[in-house]
């Protein structure tokens, strides 16, 4: 893995119209798929069906910036969309939350200083406004949060700005509690997981079919090998595309 990164934000495109500008190759990372090095023991909790990816930035400092363009393309392709975006500590989580909302998105957190009242109403408000964005009336069981419903009729409320759940691992929200009415279709993992304790947690709350998306900083290669150890032997983690339609295209292998 390369890390000559260049010190601007990725920029992504919403279709397949030509090259997008920023093209992360000058970045200096390699696009090359990885693969697990190793076959980790089955744990019954993870949930090996979850897409995932790396996005690759050129230093730490860039991390906000290309987060806030991803986000805006991600509104652009996917308007029924909910996030759910984990940081590693309690002063990123209140950064995040301060520059996302400053910038228009509406953001819930979860942190460790919440009492059991408190959080369910942060957790019953981003469900509620999941199932607002889908446009459902249906059973809330087993459907992804931003997935739209086999009907291609079913209504898809454009909501603007795409609601987003704040959370450090400690606090993740517990999908086998019923925390989350429906799993999200998006995680993103701002600061990467460290422990392969957490990286099951963070994919836990992915629906089946699901994306998730860490984001690196060149001087975190190390990172990018630790997300391989923590995969099953010939799960892809692949880098994130720039045209982002090519992201939410399902290939059937």
């Amino acid at each position: 893995l390369n890390s000559r990164a260049g010190h601007f934000p990725v920029r992504f495109c919403t279709a397949r119209r030509g090259p997008c500008r920023g093209e992360r190759r000058r970045a200096g990372w390699s696009s090359t798929v990885v693969m697990g090095e190793k076959s980790p023991q089955k744990d019954p909790d993870k949930n090996d069906s979850v897409r995932e990816f790396y996005l690759a930035v050129g230093n730490t400092t860039m991390k906000l910036p290309t987060l806030r363009n991803l986000l805006q393309a991600l509104d652009a392709q996917e308007p029924n969309l909910c996030a759910l975006i984990v940081c590693s500590s309690r002063d990123t989580l209140d950064e995040l939350a301060s520059a996302l909302t400053s910038g228009g998105y509406e953001c819930s957190v979860l942190h460790s200083d919440m009492h059991s009242g408190w959080r369910k109403a942060v957790l019953d408000g981003f469900n509620e406004e999941g199932r607002r964005r889908r446009g459902s009336k249906g059973d809330d069981e087993g459907v992804g949060e931003g997935f739209r419903d086999d009907d291609a009729s079913a209504p898809v409320t454009d909501g603007g700005k795409m609601p987003i759940l704040l959370s450090s691992d400690v606090c993740l929200p517990r999908t086998t509690a019923g925390e989350l009415r429906r799993a999200v279709r998006l995680l993103i993992s701002f600061d990467a997981p460290t422990r392969r304790e957490d990286h099951h947690l963070r994919a836990a709350c992915v629906s089946s079919g699901g994306i998730l998306i860490n984001v690196l900083a060149a001087n975190e290669a190390s990172m990018l090998k630790s997300l391989c150890s923590f995969t099953p032997a010939g799960k892809k983690v692949e880098e994130l595309p720039l045209i982002l339609s090519d992201l939410f295209t399902v290939k059937n292998d």
